[in-house]
């Protein structure tokens, strides 16, 4: 078993998120042992409200592919400069 205890805050300290969550990390390797990224960020974008989000939004810029696709943004202090 994969067991997490997450607590995600927000800059200014206060918890936005906190919990424990557990699965059986078999579900992220293939019978040879390859390890497949894929279901364990589905897993964890599930779970974690903030990486479900961010998934979210990831997909939306990529169209879909985004576990094929890095996504690269622009700062906002490029963006004024420009």
């Amino acid at each position: 078993m994969y067991k997490l205890q997450v607590q995600y805050k927000s800059a200014q300290g206060k918890m936005l998120q906190e919990k424990e969550i557990e699965t059986s990390f078999t579900k992220w390797f293939a019978a040879d042992g390859t390890f497949h990224p894929e279901p364990l960020r589905a897993w964890l974008a599930g779970e974690i409200e903030v990486l479900g989000l961010a998934a979210k939004e990831t997909q939306k810029k990529t169209g879909g592919v985004a576990s094929l696709v890095g996504v690269e943004e622009e700062s906002k202090d490029v963006k004024r400069r420009k």
